[in-house]
């Protein structure tokens, strides 16, 4: 069973993507009943990305997180998976072999 995050509004909690890289997760509430937003900072570079509320998964960068629950005051997640990203995106493909 994975561990549970609660965040805040407004709160930040980072997540291990590495064996000595993190993640930071703002959670930036509600903009209105049916979508929130959450900020992901990664390697110098910071990200707003809005989601619909019934979300039950969000990926970004190469991590899973499972939705558990959203309300305007709070988010709680659980840390899925690292992803391949070569799966996620199909559109990428290895040259086995050669060159072309």
């Amino acid at each position: 069973m994975q561990k549970e995050i609660l965040v805040q509004t407004g709160g930040l909690t980072k997540l291990k993507t590495g064996f000595a890289t993190t993640m930071s997760i703002i959670y930036a509430g509600m903009p209105n009943d049916t979508s929130f937003a959450i900020t992901f900072m990664y390697a110098g570079f910071a990200s707003n990305i809005f989601y619909a509320k019934d979300s039950t998964f969000i990926t970004v960068i190469n991590q899973r997180l499972k939705v558990i629950e959203v309300t305007r005051e709070y988010i709680i997640l659980s840390h899925e998976k690292k992803i391949d990203i070569l799966q996620q995106n199909p559109r990428i493909h290895h040259k086995k072999g050669g060159t072309s």
